[in-house]
């Protein structure tokens, strides 16, 4: 989509070595996955240390005020709602903390 090629493809593979790598030299930083990522990989690399999921996107521009069909910014391979998110969080032992936009 966009007509962009990457330079280089980063596989399931490649992205765990990067987040353990990542994980090892900033311990205490953040690490936020996209629902780019599939529900399967999403799920199994919560434990490396994930510490920000989204759930529920929309990536149309102005798709939440806009309801007609508009071009997507990117695709999405995880389709679940916060709902969803919530139970996967919950059987894998974490307590899900829930944050919308933030007025300051």
């Amino acid at each position: 989509m966009g007509g962009l090629e990457p330079r280089i493809i980063v596989s399931d593979k490649n992205l765990v070595q990067y987040i353990l790598a990542y994980r090892i030299f900033m311990p205490r930083g953040g690490i936020t996955l996209s629902t780019r990522e599939s529900a399967s990989l999403r799920d199994h690399l919560l434990r490396l240390g994930i510490t920000k999921m989204s759930a529920g996107s929309c990536t149309s521009v102005g798709g939440r005020a806009n309801l007609e069909a508009s071009t997507n910014q990117f695709d999405i391979s995880d389709p679940r709602d916060v709902e969803a998110m919530i139970k996967m969080l919950y059987e894998q032992g974490y307590q899900p903390v829930l944050k919308d936009w933030q007025i300051i």
